[in-house]
């Protein structure tokens, strides 16, 4: 699905119709993350090079946001950051056409600039960037700033060998010097290096060149230059992606020649918009501004009847568009009051599911409660006696183990030491072969005295282990390390089993035994008692 969708990426510039025909026969049913999202930002991109306008911005703020999180997740990521840049463009495009003061606009530009500056060579998405940030800033009044994009824009194209974005650009440019400046001279030399470099490919070129042209001479009150580009619109085919509405040029026709009092022919273009309107829609709105016009058109020819006809006309038009205005509002208020009612019936009744339900599980938990509480209510006595008997025969047992645990940890104190050396002993041997081994055994036999010397550390503060070593309880201000080497010392041990199985040196053990005789003989207790621990320090 992937590849079927990169093969039709490139027609989306160079034959948007096609690209947009292939992607909606696509099977959509088969495509989940990353393949929807994919499909669904080609499809917009297709959809405004077919001059479609998205009017929701909803859909490609969701692919936005789904490849910035994929972009801050791996900047790396070429093609992510590819995606990321499209989507940032398309975004700042349609929010453009819907809120086109929207302040987000240009940092999504600005985004998408960014994102594509690591692609070599030319590119249609750095080329659409840069003519929107040329569009931008002259809306901002920045004309240096736009021309400079304009610029790169061009450069682009020029790149691409694509002569008709290169004129659609230029036509882009030659309004926004009208429209923003209002600088007729510029406007008159772009519209003209179009004829020079044969730019004027097509009709659809040629009405949005011959358009401007108009547009610049009605701000000159230049009427009669006006009216012969109105005609050469008039004249293009009706095929062209944007439209040729002719009932509009012809209305507009009628009122560039009442401006220079050409009644007549004002007349003949007055009622050709009328009849062009009607062929199409008899009903349109359009008719009461329409008949308005030629009925003011025969009124300033004195022709008073016809004047009063098409006021008539124009006052049915306005009460029959007030009608459909009041009509279309009915309907919408019906809509609104239909959808609000099937939201309240479907809340009431998810309401009284959820009551139903709730209802269910109280029951059901009570039951249950009461259950349980007969059952404990049985079973607690016998359970608290078998408790009881339990715990003291843990007790007991406790006791028992305590007894003899001095004598485990002895016999395992004895063994483990010379485990450990011989396993040093081995793993120096593997050292010269085979490093990472070596390094391994030496960290397992750290865990190992770690985990001795926390379960010794643990041991001497265990209260049974006091009924069968009494001697702990005059070494109440010796640390917990102190008391275990005081009862392996008793215990016979050396000083250099002590120090493997408690995971230190054994100058730390003979510095110890120093503190602990000190602090033996600070003990308030009798001198015989100090004198027997001190014996079996020795």
């Amino acid at each position: 699905m992937k590849q079927d969708l990169v093969a039709i990426e490139p027609f989306i510039h160079t034959a948007p119709r096609i690209a947009l025909d292939r992607l909606d026969s696509l099977d959509k049913s088969g495509m989940h993350g990353e393949n929807l999202h994919y499909y669904e930002l080609l499809r917009i991109i297709a959809l405004e090079n077919n001059f479609v306008q998205v009017k929701s911005d909803t859909a490609i703020g969701s692919i936005y946001n789904f490849y910035k999180d994929r972009y801050n997740a791996d900047t790396l990521d070429k093609a992510v950051k590819y995606n990321y840049g499209k989507a940032a463009l398309y975004y700042a495009v349609i929010k453009k056409h819907i809120y086109s003061k929207d302040t987000l606009i240009y940092r999504l530009l600005k985004d998408a600039q960014m994102a594509f500056q690591e692609i070599r060579g030319p590119d249609y998405y750095r080329a659409v960037t840069h003519t929107y940030l040329a569009l931008i800033n002259n809306s901002y009044r920045n004309p240096e700033l736009a021309d400079m994009y304009y610029d790169r824009a061009f450069a682009e194209y020029r790149e691409l060998g694509d002569s008709t974005h290169i004129a659609f650009l230029k036509i882009d440019r030659a309004f926004m010097h009208l429209l923003s400046t209002q600088r007729f001279d510029l406007a008159f030399e772009t519209l003209q290096e179009l004829e020079k470099e044969d730019l004027l490919l097509n009709d659809e070129i040629r009405y949005a060149c011959y358009n401007i042209y108009a547009a610049c001479y009605i701000l000159r009150q230049d009427y009669v230059s006006a009216i012969k580009y109105a005609k050469l619109q008039c004249e293009l085919k009706n095929k062209v992606r944007r439209g040729i509405d002719k009932a509009k040029i012809n209305y507009s026709l009628s009122k560039y020649y009442t401006n220079i009092n050409e009644l007549d022919s004002a007349i003949i273009y007055a009622n050709l918009a009328i009849d062009r309107v009607m062929e199409r829609d008899s009903v349109s709105e359009k008719l009461l501004y329409y008949f308005r016009n030629v009925g003011d058109i025969y009124f300033k020819a004195k022709i008073y009847d016809k004047s009063s006809i098409a006021y008539r006309n124009a006052y049915l038009y306005s009460l029959n568009s007030a009608g459909q205005l009041y009509r279309r509002k009915q309907k919408e208020f019906e809509k609104k009051y239909d959808a609000f009612l099937a939201e309240s019936r479907h809340e009431i009744h998810r309401a009284e599911e959820w009551a139903d339900i709730l209802l269910k599980t109280v029951m059901a938990l009570i039951i249950t409660l009461l259950l349980l509480l007969l059952f404990y209510k049985n079973r607690i006595g016998k359970v608290t006696r078998k408790n009881l008997e339990l715990k003291h025969q843990a007790l007991e047992q406790e006791l028992k183990q305590s007894q003899s645990m001095i004598e485990v940890v002895s016999v395992s104190l004895g063994v483990l030491p010379t485990f450990i050396e011989k396993v040093n002993d081995l793993s120096a041997k593997i050292f010269s072969t085979d490093p990472t081994l070596y390094e391994g055994f030496q960290k397992e036999i750290n865990s190992v005295k770690s985990e001795i010397r926390k379960r010794l550390l643990e041991l001497v503060n265990n209260e049974a282990l006091e009924h069968t070593n009494p001697v702990l309880k005059h070494l109440y201000t010796l640390s917990n390390q102190e008391k275990i080497i005081v009862l392996l010392l008793r215990q016979n041990y050396s000083t250099k089993y002590i120090a493997s199985i408690l995971n230190i040196s054994p100058s730390s053990i003979r510095g110890s035994k120093v503190k602990i005789k000190a602090k033996i003989r600070l003990l308030e207790t009798d001198e015989s008692i100090k004198n027997e621990i001190l014996e079996g320090l020795q």
